[in-house]
C-alpha cells in the first residue's frame, strides 16, 4: 500500500489503531498538573486496575527531575487540542507503552515522514475516535527521538476506562509485524526512568496496553523488552 493510499485508508475511519520546519525543544514532562482536584470519580465500570483509578493516591512531580530532549507538539500538529472533547489530567500516577500498531510497518526516520505518520494518526484520532488531539503523550520514532503529543495537562485516549492519571507513551510502529529498533528501545528506557522518578511512579504502575484491555498492543516483538524493562528496574 503506498502512503498516499494508505493514508486515505486511515482518514476514512477504515484503518485500525490497537487503541495508528526547524524542531522548537522544550520540556513537556515539567508540566504541573492541575491543583483544581486530586481524583475523577465515576471514570470506568468494575474494578480498577492497581495504580490506575480515582481510588488511586496522586502523586505530584519532583522538582529538579532532568528530562530527556522533546520535540513540541507545535514542530508537527496540523490542528489544535479540541479542549472541549478532553477532560484534565488532576495528577499523574501510572504509564502505559503502546505501539502504533496500524497495519502496516513503520520504518520512516526522516523527520518530515515521521510529521506525514503522526498527522495521519492524530486525524484518524479526531476523526475515528471523536477524541480532542491525538490520543498519546508521548511518541518514539525510529530514530529514538521523542516527539510530545496531546499535552500532559489533559488526559489521554489511549487505554479504555483507564486513562486517567495515565500517561500514554507510543512506540512508532507495529510490533506484531516488526521490532523495535535499538534507538526506540534505548529512547523508551530514558522516558519510562524519567517519568517513574519524576512522579514517583511504581514499577508495578508501568503497564503495556494488553495488561489493561482486550489487545496485543503493544505487540509480540516489544511486549518482551517492557517486560525485560519491569524485572530489571
Amino acid at each position: 500500500m503506498d502512503d498516499i493510499s494508505r493514508r486515505a485508508f486511515l482518514v476514512t475511519g477504515l484503518g485500525a489503531l490497537v487503541s495508528g520546519c526547524a524542531d522548537k525543544m522544550r520540556d513537556p514532562l515539567f508540566i504541573e498538573p492541575s491543583n483544581t482536584a486530586n481524583r475523577l470519580t465515576g471514570r470506568a465500570s468494575g474494578s480498577h486496575t492497581p495504580g490506575l483509578g480515582p481510588s488511586s493516591r496522586i502523586v505530584r512531580p519532583r522538582s529538579a527531575v532532568s528530562a530527556p530532549p522533546i520535540i513540541a507538539r507545535s514542530a508537527w500538529a496540523d490542528g489544535a487540542p479540541i479542549a472541549s472533547r478532553m477532560d484534565p489530567m488532576n495528577g499523574i500516577n501510572a504509564v502505559t507503552v503502546h505501539h502504533e500498531g496500524m497495519p502496516y510497518s513503520v520504518y520512516c526516520t526522516a523527520k518530515r515522514d515521521v510529521i506525514r505518520e503522526l498527522r495521519t494518526v492524530r486525524t484518524s484520532h479526531i476523526g475515528r475516535m471523536r477524541a480532542g488531539d491525538i490520543g498519546y503523550h508521548f511518541i518514539i520514532d525510529r530514530a529514538g527521538r521523542i516527539w510530545e503529543g496531546r499535552p500532559l495537562r489533559f488526559q489521554g485516549a489511549h487505554v479504555k476506562d483507564c486513562n486517567y492519571h495515565n500517561i500514554g507513551v507510543m512506540v512508532m510502529g507495529n510490533f506484531e509485524l516488526q521490532y523495535p529498533s535499538k534507538q526506540q528501545e534505548a529512547t523508551l528506557t530514558k522516558v519510562l526512568g524519567h517519568l517513574m522518578a519524576r512522579y514517583r511512579i511504581p514499577i508495578r504502575a508501568v503497564y503495556p496496553h494488553r495488561e489493561l484491555g482486550p489487545t496485543a498492543c503493544p505487540g509480540r516483538y516489544l511486549q518482551p523488552y517492557v517486560d525485560a524493562f519491569r524485572r530489571k528496574t
